[in-house]
């Protein structure tokens, strides 16, 4: 399911990239709130549930990309949806007990 569409302007490329870094900022503090040393669960995780989130994280970036690249900016509703729906799915995992290392967590973005 991807977007058809013709030249983009640039004030909906300065739009976009202010939506993607406003967002993705968000996130990180929020991340950074949410990671304490003290806390033992970020450093051992359950390897089958780091490998999960992993997995859909790695799936959810490949499908962000895509979508980007293929919509370019012009209709960008496609792309935030996509943001916004690994932000909701990373969420969900820390409310589930999953916690992806710092490193992990940076070298994703």
């Amino acid at each position: 399911m991807g977007c058809v569409f013709s030249s983009n302007s640039r004030e909906e490329n300065e739009e976009f990239n202010q939506f993607t870094y406003t967002k993705f900022e968000e996130f990180r503090v929020w991340y950074e709130k949410k990671f304490t040393p003290t806390n033992k669960y970020n450093q051992f995780i359950n390897e089958v549930g780091k490998t999960e989130i992993i997995e859909k994280l790695e799936d959810l970036k490949k499908r962000v990309i895509e979508e980007a690249a293929e919509c370019q900016v012009e209709k960008i509703e496609c792309v935030k949806k996509r943001i916004n729906n690994a932000i909701e799915f990373w969420q969900t995992a820390h409310k589930q007990g999953y916690m992806l290392t710092k490193l992990e967590f940076y070298s994703w973005f």
